[in-house]
């Protein structure tokens, strides 16, 4: 399991360690929202040795397997996180991200959170940036967990 230090100081990343070997993590990492660090890409241990295919017939009468994708909107609950390969994030720091406006979500019911993972994967491309988090986009931060709260 790969997780992030804890809330590093805003001037440095910190650094990736992988609980589960003992060893350091090459993956980089993303400031997914203020002082929230998490693995930018899946560390190839992570990666599943097991996927869902679809065996499409080929011209030529071969068949060849491809892989099924998941619909683009997937249901907040507090393992997602995980599933995603966003190792590190909390969900509550999603459910903040969703919240503030920087991941499109939608309620089709009572308690039901549906995450466009579209939205959430442009999201942690963007704030590879390291100047994503400007002061306007921290403000915007704060007032959606002052909302929450």
């Amino acid at each position: 399991m790969i997780t992030a230090a804890t809330t590093p100081p805003a001037t440095r990343k910190p650094a990736l360690y992988n609980l589960a070997t003992g060893r350091s993590a090459a993956t980089p990492l993303v400031e997914i929202a203020p002082g929230q660090w998490v693995a930018g890409d899946i560390h190839p241990d992570d990666v599943p040795r097991w996927g869902l295919v679809r065996m499409m017939r080929q011209i030529d009468g071969r068949y060849l397997p491809v892989l099924k994708q998941h619909s683009q909107y997937v249901r907040m609950s507090h393992d997602l996180p995980e599933l995603l390969g966003l190792k590190g994030l909390s969900p509550k720091t999603l459910y903040r991200i969703i919240a503030a406006g920087f991941v499109a979500s939608s309620r089709p019911a009572p308690n039901v959170i549906l995450v466009d993972l579209l939205s959430l994967t442009e999201h942690v491309e963007a704030a590879r940036d390291p100047e994503f988090w400007t002061e306007s986009r921290r403000r915007r931060w704060s007032d959606a967990i002052a909302e929450i709260h």
